[in-house]
This record gives C-alpha cells, structure tokens and sequence, in this order.
C-alpha cells in the first residue's frame, strides 16, 4: 500500500507542477506616442504584444495609431509624415516604410503583424521630392 500512496501522491504532485507552469505566453498592452522633429508630426495610439514563440523570440502585434500633423511646427518644404517600422531581419536592422499621411489629413493605421521580433516605431517628416528627415521615436 506504500507503493501505491507514493505513486499517487507523486501523481498528484507532477499534476499541480504542471497547472502552476506557465503555459501562456505573457502579454502587455500601452499607450504610444512619438513626435518628429519639432512636433511637426505626431504618432499615438495603443500597441500591444504577446509572445508566440520563446525559442524564436516572436511576437503577435496589435494596437492602432493615429498620424497627424501640426501644421504651424512645420517647415513649407513638408508635404507629409511617415511612420517607419524597424526591420529585424536585416543586419543593420534599418527601418522600412509602415504608413503615411499627407500635409493636413490625418490617418489611422494599425499596428497589427505577426512573427515579428524587437519591433521599432518612428515618425518623421516627408519633404517635397521624397526627403525623409527629423525622425522621432514612437514608445
């Protein structure tokens, strides 16, 4: 009958060590916002993230921010904003096109992705003939 009580208590046991492990990947869910330079233009929104993958390091993305401009900060050579996103998969891990907007619209993008790892936001200011400068962080 020892036998028996071991086997069920070491059951029991093995059975509470796995319901108390972790077995959802941790999540977060915030505030972001981010101007270029001189406010010119401006990011915020809400973004969130969970971890897919601890192996891989990977993570599902979600939020929605919104890009806007305040006119008065901005030099007449501005024609628009762009959000850039940090692109991991290159050595360098320089920053790709997400979403823009043009002088006096706003615009609302979503921030939503998939496999992703050590994500980045900025916004910065489009000059006339493409010129992209004055990039702020988006945190």
């Amino acid at each position: 009958m020892t036998g028996r009580i071991r086997k069920i208590v070491g059951t029991a046991a093995a059975a509470t060590g796995l319901a108390l492990s972790p077995l959802t990947a941790s999540a977060a869910e915030g505030p972001i916002s981010g101007s270029s330079y001189n406010g010119c233009a401006t990011a915020s929104g809400t973004y969130g993230w969970q971890l897919t993958s601890q192996a891989e390091k990977l993570y599902r993305t979600w939020g929605s921010a919104r890009l806007s401009m305040n006119l008065s900060k901005c030099a007449s050579s501005v024609t628009g904003a762009v959000l850039q996103r940090s692109e991991t998969s290159t050595a360098d891990h320089s920053y790709k096109y997400w979403a823009s907007t043009v002088r006096g619209q706003t615009f609302t993008v979503s921030l939503e992705d998939t496999n992703v790892r050590d994500v980045r936001f900025r916004i910065c200011n489009v000059h006339s003939g493409g010129k992209i400068d004055g990039c702020g962080r988006v945190q």
